[in-house]
């Protein structure tokens, strides 16, 4: 069974959070590591906020040049993932008042992820036998594998889209490449 992950709520959630707990205001510049799935939600919510936002990607990123609160920065492609990251921490000191949105390692990102996602799964599929899940932002995989983990004896398999080494910490039950076919029967694959 495949079940679409709704990105777009959780970015909104996680930026309206960060307004709520005081850590973002109307004029900080909010600074995004964007791979290219996903973008296209980041890119609309952009619309819901009056605050800059600045992407960081490897990746053609398709989107109207003439919108002012908008930028992206782009990295050469061959370079690692990591490096995006790293850009995005030189950005910041550019600008004072930023933050950056870092959905690999979000506590409110993965909160919500939990909450929703994990526990609508739980309740709803006791049948399953493992869960495929894409490892794009990190923090998908990482609130899944954690409640899964805790929770059940399902095995969580990790979906390498990034095709490099995986930092050491992460933990999965099994891993595979993005090209390999999925058996869906008795299975959930979460898409972006």
């Amino acid at each position: 069974m495949f079940i679409k992950f709704n990105f777009y709520d959780s970015i909104k959630y996680v930026i309206d959070s960060l307004y709520i707990e005081n850590k973002i205001d109307h004029e900080s510049v909010i600074i995004i590591p964007a791979f290219n799935k996903g973008i296209e939600d980041i890119l609309k919510l952009k619309s819901l906020y009056i605050n800059k936002f600045v992407l960081i990607s490897k990746d053609k990123i398709d989107f109207k040049n003439n919108d002012d609160k908008i930028d992206v920065i782009y990295i050469q492609s061959n370079f690692k993932n990591e490096e995006l990251f790293l850009m995005a921490n030189d950005v910041k000191e550019e600008y004072p008042n930023s933050f950056i949105l870092d959905l690999s390692s979000n506590q409110i990102y993965e909160r919500y992820i939990a909450k929703g996602l994990c526990k609508d799964i739980y309740s709803s599929y006791k049948s399953i036998e493992k869960i495929y899940v894409p490892y794009v932002y990190g923090g998908l995989y990482n609130a899944i594998y954690k409640f899964f983990n805790l929770m059940t004896d399902i095995k969580v398999v990790l979906i390498d889209y990034q095709k490099e080494e995986l930092k050491p910490e992460i933990d999965y039950d099994e891993i595979i490449d993005s090209s390999v076919n999925i058996n869906d029967t008795n299975n959930i694959i979460i898409i972006i």
